[in-house]
């Protein structure tokens, strides 16, 4: 049986970060579509974290040019720490 837990709105915020950094599961996908349909706050600050990861994505791309080099990227075990933090903030 799937439970639906509402979502806070500092959740959600998170969820959506999450959501450009790394990626959700499915029920948190869920979860944060259920919630920005019924909360607009969350519906507008998702979309100004998508912007403001755009904007990052393509300002790296002008600076770096299309395909950033190796030396640009974090190293693995780095985006494993920030994967389980955000994981864990959500948590």
């Amino acid at each position: 049986m799937l439970i639906l837990n509402i979502l806070s709105c500092r959740k959600a915020t998170l969820l959506a970060t999450k959501k450009e950094q790394i990626g959700l599961t499915f029920l948190e996908s869920f979860q944060l579509k259920v919630h920005v349909l019924v909360c607009t706050g969350c519906r507008a600050a998702s979309r100004q974290i998508q912007i403001i990861e755009q904007a990052a994505r393509l300002a790296a791309e002008r600076l770096f040019g299309p395909s950033i080099s190796d030396e640009f990227k974090l190293p693995e075990q780095a985006r494993e720490k920030i994967r389980t933090a955000l994981h864990d903030a959500v948590e």
